[in-house]
């Protein structure tokens, strides 16, 4: 599988909750949790980070990042113990009490193994969530930069660099 990525532009995005009905929707229909959630310019969903801490803290071995750098959960290994709910520095893993089971983005793993693309993005009407092959995300991203530059803004990305590769970006244009 190739090396994907999801880039977020707070700028194009329009806060329709298009992204969270269609996650609500790929997902389970036993979640009353959303994996995603939108609140203005703000995006809560898993970053599948390079260093996940949620998997570092899950004592049972329940939360797994595959050999394609995406953070899943197998319920078989889960104690129930939150620890993960808690060690996530982007708030991106609920809690459903009916189910004992945390509840987080996969990036639509299901879709992914079919060749599709998440839920989320292909529900973007706006192109504020655009996923793909890293490169051409990071080429959109530069394309997207000089575009916003011409007209005096300028665009930064958060996710990347400083010792941090997550699979979650989200482009911020400042002003």
């Amino acid at each position: 599988m190739m090396d994907y990525i999801l880039l977020v532009d707070s700028a194009l995005c329009i806060n329709c909750q298009a992204c969270t009905i269609a996650c609500r929707q790929a997902g389970s229909t036993n979640y009353s949790l959303p994996r995603l959630k939108v609140d203005g310019s703000r995006h809560y969903s898993c970053h599948h980070c390079e260093q996940p801490a949620c998997c570092a803290v899950c004592s049972g071995g329940a939360l797994i990042k595959n050999k394609e750098g995406i953070v899943l959960w197998e319920r078989d290994n889960c104690l129930g113990c939150k620890l993960c709910v808690a060690a996530c520095p982007h708030e991106a893993i609920n809690y459903n009490s009916l189910y004992n089971e945390p509840v987080k983005c996969t990036f639509c793993w299901e879709r992914l193994q079919r060749g599709e693309e998440p839920a989320c993005s292909a529900a973007c009407t706006t192109g504020a969530r655009r996923f793909g092959k890293k490169e051409d995300i990071l080429a959109h991203f530069s394309n997207r930069q000089k575009e916003l530059a011409s007209r005096g803004i300028k665009a930064v990305v958060e996710g990347l660099g400083d010792g941090q590769d997550d699979k979650v970006l989200f482009l911020k244009a400042l002003g």
